[in-house]
């Protein structure tokens, strides 16, 4: 492709008011979206930090209560459970990632917090937050992973549906190829223009995100871009395709129009309905009165049988205990068949997305930003292996009777979240963003094809 036809081409892009327009508005809205993100991912990290700050308090005061114990400062009858293994709860929190506020993804539907201790069952062992605005919960947050899949594909249809068109109607696209340019060539060099500022654009917004979230040019926030442009590449391929057709610009627009509605709007809701009638969740009601049930009878048996608890001042915190670890054994198998029946459709919804290049993209932005769901479900399974770190480590001293010593606090486990490691999220996220590339080469090629072996001054009444 000759430089001074694609200076020229971008030459008379940037004289259009459309791209104006179209730039500041797509500009505007990332810019908001940036700034509410923003404010979002402190507001999170701000109540992690006051979770773990209480969690923190708590074990102090208990270790204060302790050592106030062992110094006579507090008699026994005081606190007859200063220092009960069965008063020991620590906070597991899932970190805020550095490019949470591109994208929410998950998190402000998914845990991001668990309270750890013997009190606990692993069905209700992560906390969910309430659900303070249940509508803008169901209607997802306004960031810019939204607008990336959603609005940035309306400004690529604006610029690219008319690439040939309005020329061919106006009869001056007969001039242009009387030079010494072929009709693909020109097609291309007048895509790649809007590309070009397309692109510009996207790194303009990456810019403001370093500038505003100080996250500096590292490799997430480049593969963000990258995702987003690989999103982009996928729908001017789909202009040129269409372009290449030989169509009205009315035709065109409407194509395009119809494929944005297909493609971000329609499938990913067939896809949301596909899963819940091919793999539904278990009734919550049914769930509910078999813990109920379990519950009832783990109580009867414990109650049978008191030479499991003594009868000591820590008697009722083994009964807890055992009620606990009794209904748990009952209803493991149903809490495995239910996460198990989340997996599948985990992966229906992994496979199914292949067909949308908005739910791929968006999957893939979202996990960029450490709120997708594979994160969180790492997060549950950490919580889960970690509760069960606790319990092997207090519950002996709880059935012995020991109480802890204040200096013993600083060594009781603490949960650290194991981030995935880069080369294998790159690992995990690169075959997806491969076919769709393949995809859009494809389209790339098949209009190329088209072109080349087609009249391109033909009108559609001629053929």
């Amino acid at each position: 492709m000759p430089s001074s036809l694609l200076r020229a081409q971008l030459r008379l892009l940037l004289r259009e008011p459309a791209l104006r327009i179209g730039a500041l508005t797509l500009l505007l809205c990332l810019g908001y979206a940036l700034a509410r993100g923003r404010a979002w991912a402190h507001e999170e990290a701000d109540r992690a930090t006051a979770v773990q700050r209480d969690a923190e308090a708590a074990i102090a005061d208990k270790r204060d209560e302790v050592a106030a114990l062992a110094d006579g400062r507090l008699r026994l009858d005081e606190r007859p459970f200063a220092g009960s293994p069965f008063d020991y709860r620590v906070a597991a929190i899932l970190p805020v990632g550095p490019l949470a506020a591109l994208a929410v993804g998950q998190r402000d539907l998914s845990p991001v917090v668990a309270e750890i201790s013997l009190r606990g069952r692993r069905d209700n062992l992560l906390a969910r937050r309430p659900l303070a605005d249940p509508e803008q919960l169901q209607t997802g947050r306004f960031d810019a992973a939204f607008v990336v899949v959603y609005l940035l594909p309306l400004l690529v249809i604006g610029l690219c549906f008319d690439l040939l068109a309005g020329e061919r109607e106006r009869g001056t696209l007969r001039l242009v190829l009387s030079q010494p340019v072929g009709a693909s060539t020109y097609l291309r060099a007048k895509l790649a223009a809007r590309l070009l500022v397309l692109l510009a654009l996207l790194g303009s917004f990456g810019a403001a995100a370093v500038l505003t979230l100080g996250t500096g040019a590292d490799a997430a926030l480049l593969a963000w871009l990258a995702v987003a442009a690989v999103h982009v590449a996928f729908w001017a391929a789909l202009a040129f395709a269409v372009n290449a057709r030989r169509r009205s610009a009315a035709t065109n627009a409407m194509h395009m129009v119809a494929a944005w509605v297909v493609l971000v709007l329609l499938l990913p809701a067939a896809i949301n309905v596909v899963v819940e009638q091919a793999l539904p969740l278990p009734s919550r009601m049914v769930l509910i009165g078999e813990l109920r049930a379990a519950e009832n009878r783990a109580a009867a048996h414990v109650h049978d049988h008191p030479e499991l608890t003594g009868d000591d001042a820590l008697a009722w915190a083994r009964r807890y205990y055992l009620v606990q670890r009794k209904i748990e054994e009952e209803t493991a198998p149903r809490f495995a068949g239910f996460e198990e029946r989340i997996a599948a459709r985990a992966e229906l919804v992994r496979a199914a997305s292949l067909l949308s290049p908005a739910v791929l993209v968006h999957d893939a932005l979202s996990e960029l930003a450490g709120t997708g769901p594979t994160r969180h479900a790492a997060f549950a399974a950490q919580v889960r292996g970690f509760a069960d770190a606790v319990h092997a480590e207090l519950s002996p001293r709880l059935f012995a009777g020991r109480r802890l010593a204040s200096h013993e606090y600083d060594g009781l486990p603490r949960f650290t979240f194991a981030e995935e490691a880069p080369a294998a999220l790159a690992a995990r996220l690169m075959p997806p963003l491969l076919l769709l590339l393949a995809v859009t080469a494809g389209l790339m090629f098949w209009g190329d094809r088209r072109l080349r072996r087609g009249d391109l001054l033909m009108e559609e009444s001629e053929r």
